[in-house]
């Protein structure tokens, strides 16, 4: 029998010296691999997180142009179906539209219009820009582009910030 300090080897477990610390070895190499996959799925579901959250604010920035057009479009619609000029047709009288519970001064002299709708006192909501340009094409018809821009958040700094447009194109007629 052999002694090491407070190991002791006996002949029959056929052991050499140089095999001390091999179970040490295997031990550090399968929590290495362990320890990797371990950060490599950490890794992934990092990576996925931030995935859903540019998703969540491309879906919110989306929405937020659609009701941007929305709006535009039926105070485009509502006025030119009874009989009064539409709130944003050059030569209209100034006029006042409400979207999202948001007050909005429209004086409409010149062919390009830009309304935003957004709270100024809470940056961090989402937001929309609108755009609506006007071309005569003739005594009776007008052509209407608009662009309606939408963000996630109106903080222009934002890092995650977002926009997605949407684009009208229509005529109208009196």
């Amino acid at each position: 029998m052999l002694k090491f300090g407070h190991l002791k080897i006996s002949k029959s477990q056929n052991l050499k010296i140089s095999d001390r610390g091999f179970a040490l070895l295997i031990a550090v190499v399968v929590s290495a691999i362990i320890l990797t996959i371990g950060i490599s799925i950490i890794n992934t579901a990092i990576k996925e997180i931030i995935l859903a959250s540019t998703v969540r604010n491309s879906s919110t920035s989306f929405y937020i142009a659609d009701s941007g057009a929305e709006c535009a479009l039926y105070w485009d619609n509502i006025r030119g179906n009874f009989e009064k000029k539409s709130a944003f047709r050059v030569g209209s009288p100034p006029s006042i539209i409400e979207c999202q519970n948001i007050k909005i001064n429209v004086i409409p002299n010149n062919p390009l219009q830009g309304v935003w709708l957004r709270d100024d006192a809470h940056l961090n909501l989402p937001c929309a820009e609108i755009e609506i340009k006007t071309t005569s094409v003739g005594p009776q018809e007008e052509k209407t582009f608009l662009t309606s821009w939408g963000f996630n958040t109106c903080e222009v700094a934002n890092p995650r910030r977002v926009d997605r447009a949407l684009e009208i194109k229509y005529s109208r007629f009196e």
